[in-house]
């Protein structure tokens, strides 16, 4: 499966995150869908079928890692899941570990950083 066909949700509690990052990720290739809180995210999760899920930490209904844990140890859950957040990066480092994701990237790397590792996680 070529890039291209590889789709993406991101859940993020920012439009303009959200934005610049379905524009990136779009022009490198990938089908990208967003999700700004939970119920949307569960309606997308659903309808897209996502290849890799992008999710900010920092959310009022539920933090990232914590969705990354229950979707990977409760619901089995088996795609990879990247933590995107504007924290310092020792701490995502931890969360990342501690809510068995798949990667993360800082927000201050910049959105090509993100492309990059999804791109990674992808073809591993």
């Amino acid at each position: 499966m070529g890039k291209n066909k590889n789709k993406i949700l991101i859940i993020d509690d920012s439009e303009v995150v959200l934005e610049i990052a379905q524009e990136t990720l779009e022009k490198a290739g990938y089908l990208v869908a967003t999700a700004i809180d939970l119920k949307q995210f569960e309606d997308e999760i659903e309808k897209v079928k996502p290849d890799l899920l992008v999710a900010d930490i920092k959310m009022p209904e539920i933090f990232g890692q914590d969705l990354c844990s229950l979707l990977k140890e409760h619901l089995g859950v088996t795609i990879p899941v990247i933590l995107f957040s504007d924290m310092d990066v020792e701490e995502l480092e931890v969360l990342s570990l501690q809510s068995n994701a798949d990667g993360f990237v800082s927000k201050g790397e910049g959105m090509d950083a993100l492309a990059l590792k999804i791109g990674t996680i992808l073809k591993s």
